[in-house]
């Protein structure tokens, strides 16, 4: 990551922190799960795999950093209930399950969550208000991802297959 002379010292460490912080954030269930679940596989699958994807979202969005951010806000939202739902049974949610909670009516979901409700909503949010304070802290502090490891992964990616995605 480099830092431009320009940015104020004070908002490129915040932005940068907040970017690390996002990004533990999103692993939260990743890490979770591999906590549980052990081997190479689980590794890859949990670890390798998610680190990657968005190390690749920040090469591709590397002088524009603000913008990853505000990608990944949604994933910031849902972190917390993934995080949960790991906790509670091991392994990470499904399309299946995905689906069989939207289509369920509010008595049920508060069934499902008991007392975490509460506290589930009020990360939601939190996971909103990291990913958009760490979007406006590299904004101003300028953040930008220059540099040879950045075109490393950008030139990578470009000769995976397109099936790898």
């Amino acid at each position: 990551m480099t830092i431009p002379s320009r940015a104020p010292l004070r908002h490129s460490r915040l932005a940068l922190c907040s970017l690390m912080a996002l990004i533990a954030l999103l692993m939260s269930p990743n890490l979770a799960w591999l906590w549980q679940q052990h081997g190479l596989i689980a590794f890859v699958n949990a670890f390798v795999v998610p680190i990657a994807l968005i190390g690749l979202l920040l090469a591709i969005l590397g002088e524009r950093l603000w913008l990853a951010c505000l990608v990944l806000s949604p994933f910031s939202v849902l972190a917390p209930i993934e995080f949960f739902y790991v906790i509670r049974y091991g392994h990470p949610s499904t399309a299946e399950v995905l689906g069989t909670v939207l289509a369920t009516n509010p008595g049920e979901t508060i069934g499902f969550f008991g007392w975490n409700l509460i506290p589930l909503l009020v990360s939601m949010l939190a996971g909103l208000g990291l990913a958009l304070a760490a979007s406006r802290l590299c904004y101003l502090g300028r953040l930008q991802w220059k540099g040879r490891i950045r075109e490393w992964i950008l030139i990578s990616a470009g000769t995976l297959p397109p099936t790898f995605f």
